[in-house]
């Protein structure tokens, strides 16, 4: 049975750093990859001790998630799983000690990570795990758009046109005003390769929230979103019902997997929740509902 400690080590951290804010990618640095190849026999006895029985399979790295500090604990990588070498359901779990205790801060299947530079702003370096950066957020670790945010182009004249006619028939406030909004474009592959991703982004257009993006397939628009930034990009490979690749989405409180054709959305990517070591980590399949209850 854990401590009644432990559970107070995993929002600590989260206390500890609640003032930071979120980072940049860190595009051309050079990552520290974690491969688990020389066992660190002290770091995977203490992660034994709070991964076993659960997991058959424990075996931990010493690592830093800060800039190294003299007479600090450092950080650990724990390789988890089952099998005589992590053959099935393998996973890796990164715990940072603080408060005489452990918190696990992230995990994800597989059985290897990279690291990136420590963030100035955060303090912290990001975790990369399978073509996906982690950024910490201030409270947790926030994912990024699978492969990065992808540089986009100028708005060909088709496009502008598209994007008008959208504004026009969903927001014909936005035509009177004098903060035209800024209107570029990215190509994507998502069934025939001529598919392309329509942002608009400015005050009018999105005040303080959301921008609609569009989706086009050979010049006609098939489907709207919304993102933060606005951010969106093409997902890891998997399709949809027809065929089409996914999209991934920047929202406020996750990164949405989307459908091209049907505007669905396939999982929700969500922050990792700072928990203790060793417990349980439950995947939440959607964020927390911000819907008021109905008054009667």
């Amino acid at each position: 049975m854990k401590s009644r400690g432990m559970f107070a080590a995993g929002a600590a951290i989260g206390v500890m750093l609640a003032m930071t804010a979120p980072g940049f990618a860190q595009e051309g640095v050079g990552l520290e990859k974690v491969r688990f190849e020389k066992e660190d026999r002290t770091a995977t006895q203490i992660a034994r001790r709070m991964y076993q029985p659960e997991f058959q399979y424990v075996s931990a790295e010493r690592i830093w998630l800060r800039d190294p500090v003299e007479g600090a604990t450092d950080q650990l990588a724990v390789k988890i799983g089952f099998g005589p070498s992590c053959e099935r359901d393998c996973s890796v779990a990164v715990l940072y000690h603080t408060g005489g205790e452990w918190a696990e801060v992230w995990r994800g299947p597989g059985k290897e990570i990279e690291l990136g530079e420590v963030d100035e702003v955060t303090g912290l370096k990001s975790i990369f795990s399978k073509n996906r950066e982690w950024q910490w957020g201030g409270a947790k670790y926030e994912p990024n758009l699978y492969g990065g945010y992808p540089t986009r182009r100028p708005a060909t004249e088709t496009e502008m046109r598209l994007a008008v006619e959208w504004l026009n028939a969903n927001q014909p406030d936005v035509a009177g005003t004098s903060d035209a909004p800024t209107i570029d474009a990215l190509d994507v592959n998502l069934m025939n390769g001529d598919e392309t991703l329509i942002f608009m982004q400015g005050i009018a257009v999105c005040g303080n929230d959301e921008c609609p993006l569009l989706v086009t397939d050979a010049g006609k628009v098939i489907q709207q979103f919304y993102a933060i930034g606005p951010d969106a990009g093409v997902g890891d490979g998997r399709t949809d019902a027809n065929g089409f690749r996914a999209l991934e989405i920047q929202t406020s409180q996750d990164v949405s997997v989307v459908s091209a054709t049907t505007g669905e959305t396939l999982e929700h990517i969500l922050p990792m929740d700072v928990i203790p070591a060793g417990t349980p980590r439950v995947i939440a399949e959607a964020p927390p509902s911000t819907q008021l209850p109905e008054l009667r």
